[in-house]
């Protein structure tokens, strides 16, 4: 390409930006959130972590499809195998050869392996991986403290079940397994701070239920933190870093409470916080604080647990 038709096409790309710009003032949030996203990726990255064991599979697959170009329209869904999905399929009559299928952990299986088990499943396990333009829908911003969806300003809110719930941590109740998974709201904070959640229910248009995982929130990019959120009325209820997939340490849990303390003004009074690494439950002012001693018996802790908002 000749340095003419280089010049030509940046004029071209910075008259399409400020062209969007000037259609995004109508949405005054959605404007504000990307300046804030642009100051905090300015300000450079945090200590992240990507998917680990088999999981980080899905996401070399998803970038893999991307590049062959299967991903052209960023508004249309856009899947990746789902690990979760196919594990446990050893006894499929189609994977018996396999390493799997001839008992090896799926865990351990490498690249190749599970893109063979993909194959042989005829890439029938999804997960649904959201481009830029999608996970827009699903972007959170923290103002004095309190939770707001960026799409229409609402207060993020999560009232009708209990903090457990939201959680993915209640049990019983009259209710199935699946419906406590569908009840369950996950998150995850990109490297920048930027925060994105959704509930565990989300259905296609003919009415089939979509897996979810944390990974589909950023498709598979690295994480500042992830797991499962509890809000009600804009104001944090429970956080954990229960994620399967990045499985996310004591210090990216704490480094993000901690950010949302000292730059958002968010309170951890009232907060649940469960850390899976250190398997302790406790109030989140006692842990952005530094202590790590588990309270899940005390009072407090399982009134907090059971409020609904």
């Amino acid at each position: 390409m000749t340095g003419g038709n280089t010049e030509a096409r940046r004029r071209v790309i910075v008259s399409l930006y400020n062209e969007a710009r000037l259609e995004l003032r109508q949405y005054p949030l959605v404007v504000d959130a990307l300046d804030r996203y642009a100051r905090k990726k300015a300000g450079g990255a945090k200590n992240t972590t990507g998917l680990k064991s088999v999981y980080a599979h899905e996401g070399t697959m998803y970038r893999d499809l991307k590049a062959q170009g299967q991903f052209v329209d960023s508004g249309k869904p856009r899947f990746a195998p789902s690990a979760t999905l196919m594990n446990g399929k050893a006894d499929d009559p189609r994977v018996q050869r396999t390493t799997f299928g001839n008992g090896k952990y799926f865990t351990t299986l490498s690249f190749e392996e599970f893109a063979e088990l993909d194959h042989l499943l005829a890439s029938r396990y999804r997960v649904l991986y959201m481009s830029k333009m999608q996970r827009l829908s699903y972007m959170v911003a923290i103002e004095d403290g309190k939770f707001f969806w960026v799409s229409d300003g609402s207060p993020v809110d999560m009232t009708g079940n209990t903090v457990a719930s939201d959680l993915g941590v209640a049990e019983g109740g009259g209710k199935t397994e699946v419906e406590h998974r569908k009840d369950t709201h996950i998150y995850a904070c990109d490297r920048f701070g930027s925060l994105f959640m959704i509930k565990n229910d989300l259905q296609d248009t003919k009415g089939q239920d979509v897996q979810l995982n944390h990974s589909t929130l950023l498709a598979g990019r690295e994480v500042l933190c992830a797991g499962t959120i509890s809000i009600k009325k804009g104001v944090l209820m429970g956080i954990t870093n229960l994620s399967g997939h990045y499985m996310p340490d004591s210090n990216a849990l704490t480094t993000m409470l901690a950010d949302w303390r000292d730059n958002d003004g968010v309170e951890f009074t009232r907060a649940l916080v469960i850390d899976r690494a250190l398997g302790i439950e406790t109030l989140g002012w006692r842990y952005v604080g530094g202590d790590r001693t588990d309270r899940s018996n005390e009072p407090l802790v399982m009134r907090a647990r059971l409020a609904r908002g």
